[in-house]
């Protein structure tokens, strides 16, 4: 028993059956379109196994007619489904006007239009799988913090080197460049062994992260910093305002880069009036006078583990964004597909650029500037604040 292919049932699939029926009238055409569509580019199974078969015998140099074509799909040693008659006969005849003529010129096919489409349709597909990869990374990432971010890291590289490949063959595509462009581009992007990533130092496993854990550890950053200067001057070549979760911290975090960038005493005095300042760049003054002035109490200590925490959350609040930007992008059907892999490219480096900055491990000098045994290590700024009796505390002495 024989069957047809699948009846269309969307614009891409009538451009595949197209495509592949304009390919086994003339498989000459081949030459056009073969060094920037590749088989995994086609969706449809049949139509895929006869796309890939008629471009290894063009390769090759090798030319058979329709009648030997399913033997020939059959005798590889692929899993392609199996192709008959009917099957190559039903995508000959959904040609647009193969068999018109207008005089004694016979009407071209649109062939590389088609083609063009598939590719169209297949970026998108790419981008929503790499999409879909980087998720599964960044959830794993969240649910296990103690593994730190070599996921995420390894994914990015290896998104970013298939979206770079899948921009160049759009380019060529657009450009027509036919069988001047090596075939070689035409093959499969291999996946190249990424470096070992290296990963934040942590504590013993934990649970995800949770957004009071990361709260707590932005404070604790804040508080610590405020009480040692060292600290400080270690930390500020690491962390950015954009790694803290809640404006008033990160608009914190700009007020003491300010204070140090100009030579200022930093204390709980000083961070208060330049916090009051309004920052528009976090849309937050940065924390009240009375908060800090609790904070310069804080008793210092080993800030490893919540440095940790902010750096991978912020890396993952990075991907978070970087994805849901990608998935907008994608589903807009007013965006060419040129655009949609550039728009996603970006994206991915970018988040890149943060994962290698925060992927590293803690500053090994953090450890030094918490020793207190060190004379350069003391704080050079004012004491924190006594605690002073209240009113109703002193009248009942």
């Amino acid at each position: 028993m024989t069957t047809a292919p699948e009846t269309p049932t969307n614009a891409t699939d009538l451009a595949e059956r197209a495509l592949i029926g304009a390919l086994l009238a003339d498989p000459s055409r081949v030459r056009d379109v073969r060094d920037w569509l590749r088989p995994s580019d086609v969706h449809e199974p049949k139509a895929r196994a006869i796309y890939q078969t008629l471009t290894e015998l063009h390769r090759h140099g090798r030319t058979v007619t329709i009648r030997e074509l399913p033997m020939v799909i059959a005798a590889d040693d692929g899993a392609h489904p199996t192709i008959t008659a009917q099957d190559l006969h039903a995508y000959v005849q959904v040609i647009p006007a193969a068999s018109q003529q207008l005089g004694t010129q016979h009407l071209r096919s649109n062939h590389v239009i088609y083609a063009r489409r598939v590719l169209e349709a297949a970026a998108r597909r790419i981008v929503a799988i790499a999409g879909s990869r980087i998720q599964e990374a960044t959830e794993h990432c969240r649910d296990n913090p103690h593994l730190g971010a070599g996921d995420i890291t390894a994914t990015l590289a290896q998104t970013q080197q298939r979206l770079a490949a899948l921009a160049q063959r759009l380019r060529q595509a657009q450009g027509f460049p036919g069988s001047l462009i090596s075939a070689a581009l035409g093959g499969s992007v291999q996946d190249t062994p990424a470096s070992e990533p290296f990963e934040i130092r942590q504590g013993p496993a934990s649970g995800p992260l949770t957004i009071r854990a990361v709260l707590e550890a932005e404070r604790e950053i804040l508080a610590s910093c405020l009480t040692n200067p060292a600290l400080h001057a270690e930390l500020a070549r690491w962390l950015t305002p954009t790694d803290f979760s809640r404006p008033d911290h990160a608009a914190t975090w700009a007020a003491f880069n300010t204070l140090a960038q100009a030579e200022t005493p930093i204390d709980y005095i000083t961070l208060a009036w330049q916090c009051q300042r309004h920052n528009p760049d976090h849309n937050s003054p940065g924390l009240p006078a009375d908060q800090l002035a609790t904070m310069a109490r804080h008793t210092p200590g080993s800030p490893d583990s919540a440095v940790a925490t902010v750096a991978h959350a912020s890396l993952l609040r990075h991907t978070d964004a970087a994805h849901q930007q990608v998935q907008a992008i994608a589903q807009d059907r007013a965006a060419d597909a040129l655009t949609v892999v550039s728009t996603a490219e970006k994206a991915y480096r970018n988040v890149g650029v943060h994962a290698l900055r925060l992927s590293g491990t803690i500053p090994s000098r953090i450890s030094a500037a918490l020793d207190s045994s060190r004379p350069e290590a003391q704080p050079r700024w004012a004491p924190p604040p006594p605690d002073i009796p209240r009113p109703d505390q002193r009248r009942s002495r």
